[in-house]
């Protein structure tokens, strides 16, 4: 297993051998997008993470309904 140091060894030298620009900002978006997740996650609550990952259990278990049945559904409440 590579130690914490090796890791960013290699990353530097895949970044300085890219040539072309636009890989180069889509490395940096990447790296700058995982980075803003990062802190976002650490700055929600217990209970906020406690929802967050009910809400991808029940995604990923399909426990939602569509976008066409949230239509139909909320479509009489504008009727009363």
């Amino acid at each position: 297993m590579k130690s914490s140091e090796e890791i960013k060894k290699e990353l530097h030298e895949y970044i300085d051998n890219i040539q072309d620009e636009e890989t180069l900002w889509m490395v940096h978006e990447e790296v700058a997008e995982y980075l803003n997740e990062s802190k976002v996650e650490d700055e929600l609550t217990e209970e906020q993470e406690k929802s967050l990952d009910e809400a991808i259990r029940q995604a990923d278990a399909r426990e939602f309904i569509t976008e066409e049945e949230y239509k139909k559904a909320t479509a009489r409440w504008r009727t009363k």
